[in-house]
């Protein structure tokens, strides 16, 4: 056989074994029903920090964005690619194929909401938000943020990848928009927000921490009964 020939040969070789174990690797999996499909996600392993808002396996929901709910248990959410992870056999992370509505997430009993469909100046439609408050007047929402950063150390060209967090917060104050609010868990932005004179004096009377999830649903909820 030529030399040319063997290079032929070899290059094919290396190209289909290239595809079938990509094909191996994103192949395309569904429960049966058409409504979860899945497939194998790829992994960091040079970032240091957790790219996941939970690192271990929550007990899930999930709401496709044609309203289908399909059978999950064990999920995760990438924070860095704003990704639903599903657990699949022998703890092999898959991400969902069919574009997702919103998903819950259960934490120490209780259930955590997010959604997806919002905008502002600096937030895109397809991201998801933890919802803290909702009703048919007011909504308020929480997203943390991961970001990658790269830095290299002293005479070296090795270079290190690790995980910066963040959280902002958002006010939604018409349920029929869908553009947000960017807001602050503290009394002077709050209230510059919602403009209601009588909520200052709630928060003093009420010795209300805004930090707290819970003293901030107080205020929400007496705004919405103004």
């Amino acid at each position: 056989m030529s030399i040319r020939l063997l290079k032929t040969f070899a290059f094919l070789v290396l190209f289909f074994s290239h595809h079938l174990s990509s094909a191996q690797v994103y192949r395309n999996i569904t429960d049966g029903t058409n409504k979860m499909q899945i497939r194998q996600k790829t992994s960091y392993s040079d970032i240091r920090g957790s790219i996941y808002l939970f690192d271990d396996w929550k007990q899930g929901k999930t709401i496709f964005s044609d309203g289908s709910e399909p059978q999950t248990k064990d999920i995760k959410y990438d924070v860095i690619e704003n990704v639903l992870i599903v657990r699949g056999e022998d703890d092999v992370e898959n991400t969902f194929t069919s574009p997702i509505k919103q998903f819950s997430i259960l934490v120490d009993g209780k259930w955590l909401e997010f959604k997806n469909g919002f905008k502002s100046k600096d937030l895109k439609e397809d991201i998801f938000v933890q919802v803290l408050y909702s009703s048919n007047k007011t909504s308020f929402y929480k997203k943390e943020t991961k970001t990658v950063i790269e830095s290299k150390g002293y005479n070296t060209a090795s270079v290190e990848k690790k995980i910066e967090s963040s959280v902002h917060y958002y006010l939604q104050l018409n349920p029929s928009n869908n553009e947000l609010i960017v807001a602050k868990r503290d009394t002077k932005s709050l209230l510059t927000i919602l403009d209601k004179s009588q909520l200052e004096h709630f928060i003093k009377e009420n010795k209300l921490n805004l930090k707290k999830d819970d003293d901030l649903i107080k205020l929400l909820t007496y705004y919405d009964s103004l």
